[in-house]
């Protein structure tokens, strides 16, 4: 392990606190998983108020995403914009005394009102919940909005004596700090629901919440306490010490992970005499601690890490955000930039601009770049550098690049090129729109979740126009995007609530009871109902703001239950959406089913519907995995395969897959599931349909460019095998690997152990383990194509048969484009969904290791085209470390881990891609030839291995030239 460098100190402090039993007086139970906050949300600065600070929920783009708008204020913009579904906050500050709110469309940017003014020289400290937004108005007050249609109109208002901090929504309920206390107020409620009285005494923070409890931090006069309120109990505090600390600190920031609490401290004197030392450290139960020593004081105004604190289970810094994945920790040293740490490492510096770095799911953003925090390796760069943080959104990432403009980048948009009318068996492209009389209008479609509508370009389709999607009256929208269809669900179901809540407000003014009233206006309000239509109930409400009026209580109980009942009716209204379910395109339904899964978990409907799109060999499966079986309906859409049968043992006439079912049900395991496509035969458990089909997307699409790539050469294989894969359940049962050949002995599970997966040549079988998640899957691709790749050169390449790839010299020269052929296949860039791959990536590993590396690092390039197999792993150390102290341009924790034979994997990589894509493709005929000759090649005849016999160039000089072109990739392409 590398020794740990020195960090200067700097004026801040993070305390890192978790509990492993139940909550004592000075132990906090840590907070159980739990927010709600949606996907894509970013509600207040450093975004989720519930859980992780500065990670969101939302699906992570990691393609290089395009501009999509820019926004540009006339002062400057205060603070980090604020996302919720479809619309975007932005705060600009003109001057002193006056800010202004601006209301902008996440899809385009255009503003959705005129700038609201707002007349204060206090920071607004925004917070945003669906439709509601709470600012700090002053020193001593909070006001709440309600945005409404294209309005914002102001609400309530809390005034109090002492300072109050920023606000925290979550739901209905509102935090904040006011003096000493931590207070809740609810939306539409003048008095406080209750003040925990010195609960926050001497620190102005936001609140943080998780499940039940909002956390606080009181500060005495030499020391710091934790504070847990449970929201409906706010007399039964817990409370756990945060250590002794100088006097003076003002402020303090809260973040919750899944099993810690992160405190940060921002005062410079925070340290005690006793605590002197700036110590960052990492440490994971018992393992060693990594720590620094004391260094020189520093006015840095930037958090970075850990008060020693060895009882911790993972200490976790919190930089500006904290938990971005489990065993991620960030620091930010005055002048060095952000520190990545890992599990027992301490990696160097990647970048050095100030800007805190944001997560979703495991992709992390430094301003304009973006890397993968499982692989470390970078997933693009933007040319437009960020001022600020990177805030993810749905299907969008949205930054400052200057103080006052802000920009938003996506995926690019499909543009349509249908026409004519349409009938249901037709394939429509991304945003196309299909209205009533049949004719198909080309574009990007975008809900309106203010009122429900669809918006394509200038046409304009209302709600109730959507709900012509059922009864085939109105428009029919190809959405393949989850997101958006989720977006269609959500609007449609919206609507119907509003139309309910609205049927209720004459009851409601004819009860004469204001409290019961006001809710359902407030409710109205929060499905975004017109102004007009609540002009009526807001005149009667003041009427009946009268000492001389006379509720009727019956009457307003029935008003205040039917209130109540409103939140049941979503499975209904979402069980109406699949009532012609069965009259759409495959697609479609899948994305509803999908949709109404989230939205309305265990509806009869879903599950019926589910079934009815999958094969009738597993219709009657039970339990059924929703999200498991629409992964593998999709698939279906995608590529034709079969479900595989087992061979009854009295069946002379079964094929050879369904044999060999039947052999791996009975040495295997019995609930074994398989599936035969074009070019593959998979068989997993049963309880991983998702995985089978993602495997078999990847898979076909890994086999179709095979066939692309030698389709131009003389085809001598007249048989064409399904290649067989084997996925397992778990690691531990891929690293047992059963015997389930009769003629070989299973690998040794030392040799597997850092794997997840592998072809095995001498039983022409891939064994594979793939996590069973959309987020996992993408992380082990690259060596699910990898390994295919060698397993369709050996038993499908058209260009040998398999008695010449049986007959070849397994020690002749030339052993570099196995692997460098297989890596050219491993690292391409995969589109599930279009069937598309991209081969040269600028971003490439292997190109970034071979332009990194010093010449007298890497291998020598005669003794690397020359090798045979036995004398790669022969001469080549695999230790991490050997090749020496290697940097990279694109990639985290590289340096001193790669080994030998790691760097002959990265330079046949880049040879294999050199020749295959560099100066036109001029090689690629001459590349492919030479991979035709290496499995063909038989012992006596290795001088057909020869390079310079094979691209007319000496070795060392085609060395030199990969090296050059490796230099010249260009990272911020696309």
């Amino acid at each position: 392990m590398p020794e740990a460098p020195r960090v200067p100190r700097a004026g801040a402090l993070l305390l890192a606190l978790v509990a492993t039993t139940a909550p004592t007086e000075g132990q906090l139970a840590p907070p159980p998983p739990g927010a709600d906050v949606p996907a894509g949300a970013w509600p207040t600065a450093d975004g989720p108020p519930c859980g992780s600070r500065a990670v969101a929920t939302t699906r992570p783009l990691r393609h290089r995403p395009e501009l999509a708008w820019r926004f540009e204020v006339e002062g400057s913009i205060e603070g980090e914009p604020l996302v919720w579904d479809d619309l975007v906050v932005v705060v600009e500050h003109r001057d002193d005394d006056q800010r202004f709110l601006h209301l902008l469309d996440l899809a385009d940017g255009r503003p959705r009102m005129s700038p609201r003014p707002v007349k204060t020289s206090a920071r607004l400290d925004a917070a945003l919940w669906g439709r509601h937004l709470a600012i700090r108005l002053d020193d001593h007050t909070i006001r709440t909005y309600e945005i409404s249609q294209r309005l914002l109109q102001a609400r309530d208002r809390w005034e109090f004596d002492g300072l109050v901090g920023p606000p925290l929504i979550y739901g209905r309920e509102v935090y904040f700090v006011a003096g000493d206390d931590l207070v809740r107020c609810d939306l539409h409620r003048r008095e406080p629901i209750w003040t925990a009285g010195n609960a926050a005494a001497g620190v102005r923070q936001r609140p943080s919440l998780r499940d039940v409890h909002v956390y606080a931090v009181q500060r005495g006069p030499r020391s710091g306490t934790l504070v847990a309120v449970p929201r409906d109990e706010p007399s039964q505090v817990t409370k756990a010490s945060l250590g002794a600390f100088a006097a003076g600190w003002p402020q303090a920031s809260i973040a919750l992970g899944h099993d810690r609490i992160a405190v940060s401290c921002t005062d410079p004197s925070v340290l005690s005499q006793a605590n002197s030392a700036n110590v960052l450290l990492l440490t994971r139960q018992r393992l060693p601690v990594l720590g620094f020593g004391t260094g020189q004081p520093s006015s840095s105004p930037v958090p970075y890490l850990l008060l020693d604190a060895p009882t911790v289970d993972e200490a976790v810094a919190l930089g500006m955000p904290s938990f971005p994945g489990r065993g991620l920790a960030w620091a930010t040293p005055r002048d060095e930039g952000f520190r990545l740490l890992t599990d027992d490492r301490v990696h160097g510096a990647w970048h050095r601009d100030p800007i805190p770095p944001t997560a979703a799911g495991s992709v992390v953003m430094i301003g304009h770049r973006a890397f993968d925090a499982v692989s470390n390796r970078v997933l693009w760069i933007l040319d437009t550098q960020f001022v600020g943080p990177a805030i993810p959104g749905n299907r969008r990432v949205l930054g400052r690049v200057s103080d006052k403009v802000l920009a938003a980048f996506g995926p690019p948009l499909v543009e349509a090129d249908v026409a004519g009318r349409w009938t249901k068996t037709d394939t429509l492209l991304d945003g196309a729109v299909v209205l009533a009389d049949g004719s198909v209008q080309p574009g990007d479609a975008i809900v309106d979740r203010s009122d429900g509508s669809l918006r394509l370009g200038k046409t304009t389709c209302s709600a109730e126009d959507w709900l012509g999607l059922l009864d085939g009256t109105g428009a029919v929208v190809a959405l393949p995007d989850p997101e958006r269809i989720g977006s269609f669900v959500a609007a449609v179901t919206e609507a119907r609530l509003r139309t309910r809540c609205l049927e209720l407000l004459p009851d409601a003014i004819r009860a004469k009871d204001p409290r019961v009233l006001g809710l359902v206006l407030a409710r109205a309000r929060g499905l975004s109902a017109a102004d007009e239509e609540l002009t009526v109930a807001e005149k009667a409400l003041q009427r009946l703001d009268s000492p001389r009026n006379r509720p009727l209580k019956n009457k307003a109980a029935e008003v205040e239950e039917a209130l109540d009942r409103l939140d049941d009716a979503t499975p209904e209204i979402v069980g109406r959406l699949l009532e012609d379910l069965d009259e759409l395109p495959a697609a479609h339904r899948i994305e509803l089913l999908a949709a109404a899964t989230r939205t309305s978990p265990g509806l009869a409907r879903v599950d019926a519907g589910i079934r009815a799109l999958l094969p009738e060999e597993v219709r009657g499966i039970d339990p059924l995995d929703p999200i498991e079986w629409l992964d593998f309906a999709r698939t279906a859409t995608e590529i034709p395969f079969e479900v595989v049968e087992p061979a009854a043992e009295t069946d002379l006439e079964a094929s050879p897959v369904q044999r060999e079912l039947s052999r791996l049900q009975r040495v295997w395991r019995k609930d074994l599931f398989a599936v035969e496509s074009e070019h593959l035969f998979v068989v997993s458990p049963i309880d991983r349909p998702g995985t089978l089909a993602r495997c078999l997307s990847l898979g076909e699409l890994v086999c179709d460019e095979l066939d692309r790539m030698f389709a131009g050469g003389e085809a001598v294989r007249d048989t064409s095998v399904p290649l067989r894969i084997l996925l397992y359940s778990s690691k531990e049962e891929y690293l047992q690997v059963p015997d389930l050949e009769a003629r070989s002995r299973a690998p040794e599970p030392s040799h597997l152990s850092w794997t997840a997966g592998h072809y095995a040549a001498r039983d022409g079988v891939s064994r594979m383990f793939l996590p069973d998640d959309e987020a996992g899957f993408e992380r082990v691709a690259d060596v699910f194509a990898h390994e295919l790749t060698h397993h369709w050169l050996d038993l499908r390449c058209p260009r040998y048969t398999l008695a010449q790839r049986r007959r070849a010299d397994p020690n002749a020269p030339g052993y570099w484009i196995v692997e460098g052929f297989a890596e050219l296949l491993g690292n391409a860039e995969f589109d599930l969904a279009r069937r598309r791959v991209k081969l040269v990536d600028p971003f490439d590993p292997n190109l970034d290791t071979v332009a990194s590396t010093k010449d007298r690092q890497r291998i020598a390039w005669p003794d690397l085209f020359g090798a045979s197999h036995a004398a790669m792993l022969r001469s080549l150390d695999p230790k991490p470390g050997s090749a020496g102290d290697v940097p990279s341009r694109f990639r985290l924790a590289v340096r001193g881990q790669l080994s030998q034979i790691n760097l002959f994997y990265s330079q046949a990589a880049a040879a294999t891609l050199y020749l295959y894509a560099a100066e036109g493709g001029r090689h690629r005929d001459a590349l492919l030839d030479y991979v035709e000759r290496y499995y063909t090649c038989r012992p006596g005849e290795g001088a057909v291995m020869s390079v310079e016999k094979a691209f007319g160039v000496a070795p060392a000089t085609l060395g030199d030239r990969v090296r050059e072109w490796a230099r010249s990739s260009n990272p911020t392409g696309g």
